[in-house]
């Protein structure tokens, strides 16, 4: 642009009819302009595309942080619910028995039952026979209840084992046992 007018200046110095007389000059000098004019519109063309492609890249990156947070917040999820997620029968019969131990319950017997199931969750049943005196019984549920799975008790039925006994051995000393028949259920999550 500078050039322009520095041409622009010169052009007023010179006469116009010796100007004139030199056409290869003139067209020159118009070449010149034309050319500078151009130049200074794709300059302006170049610097649009120049903002709209930074906004571009601005808007790329937000995006991959976006997917970065995503990913880290995918990762907090699996690490909240992996404790929710599938164990095999195996595991939940092992805490179940590790259970009846610490309270001081007896096993008679321990099955796995059909299991129910939808889109999300997956419910697995056990029936569950225990002997155990009352306060060990309550020491059970209770350790049942800080379980971090979701376990819950979906029947309980309690005999006592006073009538059993009067019938089977009048001396027998188990007359403070109660019999104790259970479905406690396991819910878990699907894997995706």
């Amino acid at each position: 642009m500078a050039e322009l007018q520095d041409i622009l200046k010169n052009l007023n110095k010179i006469k116009v009819n010796d100007l004139l007389k030199r056409i290869d000059v003139v067209i020159y000098i118009i070449f010149l302009s034309l050319g500078l004019l151009f130049s200074n519109q794709i300059v302006k063309a170049q610097k649009k595309k120049i903002t709209a492609i930074k906004e571009e890249i601005v808007v790329e990156e937000q995006k991959i942080l976006l997917g970065k947070e995503l990913v880290s917040v995918d990762n907090d999820v699996l690490l909240i619910i992996k404790d929710y997620l599938k164990k095999d029968s195996a595991q939940i019969i092992n805490f179940l028995q590790q259970s009846a131990l610490e309270a001081g319950v007896r096993i008679v017997s321990l099955n796995p039952d059909k299991s129910k199931e939808n889109s999300y969750i997956e419910v697995a049943l056990f029936n569950l026979v225990l002997e155990a005196e009352y306060k060990n019984l309550c020491k059970f549920i209770s350790l049942l209840e800080l379980q971090k799975d979701l376990v819950q008790i979906e029947s309980i039925s309690i005999k006592s084992r006073l009538l059993q006994s009067r019938i089977q051995d009048a001396n027998n000393d188990d007359s403070n046992l109660l019999l104790v028949n259970m479905v406690i259920s396991t819910t878990f999550m699907k894997e995706r």
